[in-house]
């Protein structure tokens, strides 16, 4: 499963282990009462179209990756991490996950709720596009 390969490839960078994130990292949201620093990722959409290069399907994946921290320095720090994480990843087994590229960022999350501001955490989202065979 492709979330499985993101949060794999993310606990295993030396970056996000300096960070103190690796092990932080979160599929949809972090858990209610978490104080900051971590990382949340959800996919956004997906797309499918046909290869004509090949005779397979071909999903179009976004994805949203959130760096929370307590401070926007440390958020940016963060997010400023996660890019050369996934820009440009091709799995190990890419019968699956194809490529992934970065698509772009900006300062805080779409869905900034109650519990966010409750940990008075800063946020910086960035989007990456995941080339998934079907």
């Amino acid at each position: 499963m492709i979330e499985e390969d993101i949060a794999a490839r993310f606990a295993a960078d030396a970056g996000a282990i300096a960070l103190g994130v690796a092990g932080r990292f979160y599929p949809v949201e972090a858990p209610p009462d978490l104080a900051p620093p971590y990382v949340v990722y959800r996919r956004l959409d997906t797309e499918t179209f046909d290869s004509y290069a090949a005779s397979v399907s071909v999903h179009s994946v976004p994805f949203a990756i959130e760096a929370h921290a307590a401070s926007y320095a440390e958020a940016c720090a963060i997010g400023a991490a996660l890019k050369p994480i996934f820009d440009g990843w091709q799995a190990d087994h890419p019968a699956t996950l194809m490529s992934m590229t970065y698509a772009g960022e900006h300062d805080g999350a779409g869905d900034y709720d109650e519990a966010q501001r409750r940990r008075r955490s800063f946020c910086r989202e960035l989007v990456f596009v995941a080339l998934i065979r079907a």
